[in-house]
């Protein structure tokens, strides 16, 4: 089952400290993919999507990077780096329609 990583007004606050002029990030430094020309012409995706859009899809990553520190407060914080090793987005007759989702139609 797929969890929310959305960040909560208090996660944000804590992690990007008070808000400003600019908008609090929804989401998590890291979680963010970029997928390049290569990749998605690999996944036959010809079309950009539009900004905002919702995407579905599955992924296989291996561990390649872990790390652990705690400071002189006693405070720790561990880290996990992924690489993604195989991708798919859902199948469908229409990998535009499975990828992006309802047509403007």
């Amino acid at each position: 089952m797929l969890k929310d990583m959305k960040l909560s007004k208090e996660e944000a606050k804590e992690e990007y400290g008070p808000p400003t002029t600019a908008n609090l990030p929804k989401y998590p430094y890291g979680l963010c993919l970029t997928l390049c020309d290569e990749v998605l012409a690999k996944l036959g995706i010809d079309a950009l999507p539009k900004v905002g859009s919702e995407v579905r899809g599955q992924f296989v990553a291996t561990v390649s990077s872990v790390s652990a520190y705690q400071d002189q407060e006693n405070e720790s914080e561990g880290n996990v780096s992924l690489q993604i090793t195989g991708l798919d987005i859902e199948s469908g007759s229409d990998a535009a329609q499975t990828l992006y989702g309802k047509s403007d139609s």
